[in-house]
């Protein structure tokens, strides 16, 4: 059985390349928080900071505030927002903004305003579900894919900008009631009114005012261990009737920085090709979408395969795929053995090839966590889904290496020596598995 597999294999080969074409768009380090607000302050300075309760003695429940506050969100068509996150972290104040974009169902547009050498990024989740980010600074214009939980798109507070639209962070906060004591009341020298989620300890786990015109949030404070991690303000918030699609896409003729230009975007494009013209040219160029379990199940329809087998050949195609990313890795540090060589590009190329490896890693996820329908095959996806596992830890060290100010060659070539250890291990545990089953 175990030789009739291996022919399998072999035979399937090139049935597995048709079938599965990766398609891994390179990414880069976007952001480094750039969460919704804005520089319109609404509690005293002294207040701010403190993490004990402004409203356990005179506060009154107030989920009915946060739930009309969720309500209003989903009746809004469209919206945009100017924001400035501060984070307060390893004895630092990391201070963003940035104008953030929505439109139902779920189209989201973030620009950083102004983060460092972040400046310039944009990130969009498009009408058909990808991710797709502009870089900023030193590669700036260059277009990529990123994966929905790209580490790319975690914010200073460790919040996903894929989660900074209102109605993701109201939810998120109306999900900590039951956990958490949700107060309501005013606070003296404040006009709005201010929200809490209490902790059994009587400190604050998050605080928000609520701007009393449009009863949606004017700022918005998190803490951590009894101290004041993270504070959010919006500001020029604006209702809108509907922002057209092309806002949503990086495909587009000209990217939009502001309201206004939305009108400027539409006249050029028109003045280029017609609409139907255009709109042939971005449905064109989109790349489909790597979805590992449907390849998989896909092969194991078409050969007659068992499921937990086709997943196994997936996996090992993936993995030879990676070892080319690492291989060029490797090439990339080993040439940069100096400060200068990160002026030539190679920064860029590590920063491709480590993404690339995130993006498919992401997507073969899924492969290792059937529990199949025996014990080997539970035991051989758990070896697959902890090698999965262990390969994205070491591309997260990487990109946490590539995105400090002066990378250090010596660090990054322990961290790219792990990772190409650890997706041989990938490839070796999907060979033997093979063999197993």
């Amino acid at each position: 059985m175990k030789c009739k597999q291996l022919r399998l294999l072999y035979s399937f080969k090139l049935v597995i390349g048709l079938v599965t074409g990766f398609v891994i768009v390179p990414v880069v380090p976007l952001f480094s928080g750039v969460l919704p607000s804005s520089h319109a302050a609404s509690l005293p300075a002294p207040n701010q900071g403190v993490s004990e309760s402004l409203l356990l003695k005179t506060g009154k429940d107030g989920s009915a505030v946060l739930k009309s506050m969720v309500a209003k969100t989903k009746q809004m068509r469209a919206y945009s927002f100017n924001s400035t996150l501060t984070t307060y972290k390893d004895g630092k104040e990391i201070v963003e903004t940035g104008k953030l974009y929505f439109k139902k169902p779920n189209f989201l547009r973030f620009e950083v305003l102004k983060a460092g050498k972040r400046s310039g990024s944009v990130v969009v989740r498009q009408p058909d579900g990808k991710v797709r980010g502009k870089m900023g600074g030193a590669l700036s214009g260059v277009k990529v894919t990123l994966s929905p939980d790209s580490k790319m798109l975690k914010t200073a507070n460790d919040f996903s900008i894929l989660e900074s639209d209102l109605g993701s962070l109201l939810a998120d906060a109306s999900e900590q009631i039951g956990q958490k004591s949700c107060l309501a009341g005013r606070v003296p020298g404040v006009s709005s009114q201010v929200v809490e989620l209490v902790a059994s300890d009587g400190s604050v786990a998050a605080r928000i005012t609520v701007d009393s015109s449009s009863n949606l949030p004017q700022e918005w404070l998190i803490f951590k261990g009894n101290s004041l991690f993270s504070k959010v303000q919006f500001a020029n918030l604006k209702e809108l009737a509907d922002l057209p699609n092309e806002l949503f896409s990086l495909d587009a003729k000209k990217s939009p920085v502001d309201d206004d230009s939305v009108v400027l975007v539409a006249q050029e494009r028109s003045a280029n090709m017609s609409t139907q013209q255009y709109r042939s040219t971005v449905a064109q160029a989109k790349e489909p979408t790597t979805n590992c379990e449907a390849l998989a199940d896909e092969l194991s329809k078409n050969t007659g395969l068992a499921p937990t087998v086709a997943k196994l050949l997936i996996a090992k195609r993936a993995a030879a795929s990676l070892k080319q990313e690492a291989q060029l890795i490797n090439a990339v540090v080993y040439v940069s053995d100096n400060k200068d060589c990160w002026a030539e590009g190679c920064r860029g190329k590590l920063v491709f090839a480590a993404t690339q490896m995130e993006l498919l890693l992401w997507a073969l996820e899924p492969l290792g966590k059937n529990v199949g329908t025996s014990a080997q095959e539970a035991l051989q996806l758990a070896n697959l889904s902890k090698s999965i596992g262990d390969s994205r830890q070491s591309v997260s060290l990487l990109l946490d290496e590539i995105a400090k100010d002066s990378p250090s060659v010596d660090a990054i070539d322990l961290v790219r020596s792990d990772l190409s250890k650890n997706i041989d291990r990938l490839e070796t545990v999907c060979d033997k598995a093979l063999i197993a089953l």
